[in-house]
């Protein structure tokens, strides 16, 4: 039996795979960290700082006018104030999370959602 078409195929398909992920680019990433792990900006055009580990250097994202701060699980958007008495409030609680959506190219957080957790 003739194999050969079937693997140019597979050959072939394969290239195309490689060809369509180079394309690809991130558009948002995120960081899943601790609350001891982030510092908060006081104003609403400041920079939060995040270490991704305890022996890591710190990192920072900007925030502008653009920036969503929420708790799960509501969608709605607060204030950076209203944000920070949550994530105050939360830091209390046995295993909260907060969850940085940044554009990787500008190091600017679009998304800062709390989860509280239980």
């Amino acid at each position: 039996m003739n194999r050969l078409p079937g693997l140019l195929l597979l050959i072939a398909c394969a290239a195309g795979v490689a060809t369509a992920h180079a394309a690809l680019q991130a558009l948002e990433q995120v960081h899943e960290l601790g609350l001891r792990a982030v510092s908060l900006p006081s104003s609403a055009t400041g920079r939060i700082v995040l270490r991704r580990c305890a022996g890591c250097r710190p990192e920072t994202l900007a925030i502008d006018a653009g920036t969503r701060f929420q708790v799960r699980p509501a969608p709605a958007a607060l204030t950076l104030a209203d944000f920070r008495a949550a994530f105050s409030r939360a830091s209390r609680r046995r295993a909260p999370y907060v969850y940085i959506y940044y554009e990787p190219r500008g190091r600017v957080a679009r998304r800062v959602v709390l989860d509280p957790g239980p």
